[in-house]
Order: C-alpha cells, then structure tokens, then sequence
C-alpha cells in the first residue's frame, strides 16, 4: 500500500499489520497506546521502552513506509497535532508542512462546501472500515446482555451520552457509566458477571480508560469498544471491536462516522427484536401519556385519549 507523507503513523499500522514479526507487533502495540506519542524518544530508547532490538525497531519503520525512525519522528511531529490548540498556528508563526495556515483557510461557501464533502467521505470511510458481521455481533451483545454500561471520557463522552439514550428507549437496564458526580468506582461497583460495558475510546484519550476497562474484565463483564483505532491495549481487552475512522480535521475532531454507527446499531436491534422493543417503546409512551411531558403535533402536551 502506497502511504503519502500525510497519512498518519495510526493509518500506517493496521495497514501493514499482516507483514509485522512477532517483535515487530510488540512495537506497534506500543505505538498504538492511547496517548503515547513517539515525538519525544529517541529510537534506542522506543527499542527498550518495547523491549525489542534496535535493529528491529529500524526495520518495523521502513516497513510501514518510513524510510526510518527519524523520519516517522519528524512526519508526526509536523502533521496536525492531538489538541486544538496544537491544530492552531500562533500569530506571526509559518505552519508546518502540510498544514494550512489559519488566516489562509477556505471561507464562506468554499468552506462549507469542503467541511460537506469531507464528512460524507468520513461516512464512506465507514462503511468499509466496519461490516455487517461486527454490527452483528455488536447487537447480540448490546441486547442479550442483562444490564449495559456505557462509558466515554473526555470527548467520548458525548458519544456515550447519546448511545445509553437510544439504547434505553430499546431495553431495560442501559446505564451510564460516568455522571455528571463523576462516580465511576460506585457505578462499576454494580457490575455482574455477563454484563456489558460499551466503552468509547476517541482521542483525546483518557488515561482512566484502561483501568476501567480492566476493572470490568475483573468483575467478569463482556466489553464492546467503539474506537478510532484497530490496535491498542483497548482492543485487546475487548470482546468485540468497532472501528471507526477519526480523520484530522482543522482545530476540532468529527466524531460523525461514530454517531451514525451509534445510530444504525440502534436500528438494527430494533430491527432484529422488534416485539420485545415494541413492548418497551408501547411501556415508554404509556408513561408519556401519564405524565403529558411530550409536545403533540400542535405544540399541546400529548394526553391519553
């Protein structure tokens, strides 16, 4: 696969994943740990960090398209960086190679036009990095599982949010594993043997992720992740993974490719159960009726007739 100097080192891996050694998936796991970035090492030190040779550490960067270490080094360093502020250039300041500088980016109607076609592709993107098989699978595990948890840190959070409120008007027992008290430890506490944690895991990542995850492996709970990665310590605790593509857009991430999956994934268990979310949407509207908290289709508060 040709790679440009553009395309990210967290494309690349995946990528070449089928050519890596043994030793060679061992940096790769590495180098796909939430958060870790190879700008500030050297490449004696990322040997030992991943406890491989120096001579396969060479060999794993020409392989996945580098003509080396240094020059992964400097190609990460120069592409769009994690934060907002990073994707940023300050006044007065050129913007690395292969970034548009801020005062120089398209506006109005030529940016709008840009921002559209970049999100359908992001939704293109989608349809061939998850198939029906894995939407599948996902389903069952949402659906059969006797109580969900849902959980996103940081900017996943609001992926979580909106995943726990479809899949609660789909079945009983969809929880958020995070609140607004921020009380992990005493919500994880709830979790039995069987259940489900759905963990969303976008960059920004949070540190916190994994030790929740693990916590959850340890309570004996099935886990679904939906990420924008395909290797990581994430996926391997996982038993089932979602991968969505997150590509670098200027200043903020677009998370739209995840909300569509969210969205679909909802469709298809009421698709595939439909007499058992039948009963709890009839149970939902029953109580809307009770208590008249919904607008009717004049703006009146629906009512019981």
């Amino acid at each position: 696969m040709n790679m440009d100097d553009a395309t990210p080192l967290q494309q690349r891996i995946p990528a070449h994943w089928d050519g890596l050694s043994a030793s060679e998936r061992k940096l790769a796991h590495l180098l796909m740990q939430p958060g870790f970035s190879l700008t500030g090492f050297q490449a004696a030190e990322l040997a030992a960090l991943a406890e491989v040779s120096r001579a396969c550490t060479a060999r794993f960067f020409q392989k996945i398209g580098y003509e080396g270490f240094h020059q992964a080094r400097r190609l990460e360093r120069d592409l769009s960086g994690n934060s907002p502020l990073e994707r940023t250039p300050a006044a007065g300041k050129p913007p690395a190679k292969g970034r548009r500088r801020a005062a120089d980016a398209p506006r109005g109607a030529q940016a709008w036009q840009e921002h559209t076609r970049a999100q359908k592709e992001q939704l293109d993107d989608l349809h061939g990095a998850v198939g029906a098989t894995q939407i599948d699978a996902a389903v069952g595990l949402l659906f059969k599982a006797p109580r969900v948890y849902v959980l996103g840190l940081r900017a996943s959070h609001v992926l979580a949010t909106y995943a726990q409120a479809l899949w609660l008007q789909l079945r009983h027992d969809v929880h958020l594993l995070g609140d607004a008290a921020a009380r992990p430890s005493e919500l994880l506490s709830q979790v039995r043997p069987g259940d489900l944690l759905v963990a969303f895991d976008f960059r920004r990542r949070s540190s916190q992720l994994l030790p929740l995850m693990r916590a959850a492996a340890r309570r004996e709970a099935r886990q679904l992740l939906v990420s924008d990665t395909a290797i990581s310590d994430a996926v391997k605790l996982a038993d089932a993974s979602l991968c969505c593509p997150n590509p670098r857009h200027y200043l903020f991430d677009s998370h739209i490719a995840a909300f569509s999956l969210i969205h679909f994934v909802s469709t298809q268990i009421a698709a595939r159960y439909p007499q058992q979310v039948r009963r709890r949407l009839a149970d939902i509207e029953d109580l809307h009726n009770q208590l008249a908290d919904i607008e009717g289709p004049r703006g009146a508060a629906s009512t019981r007739t």
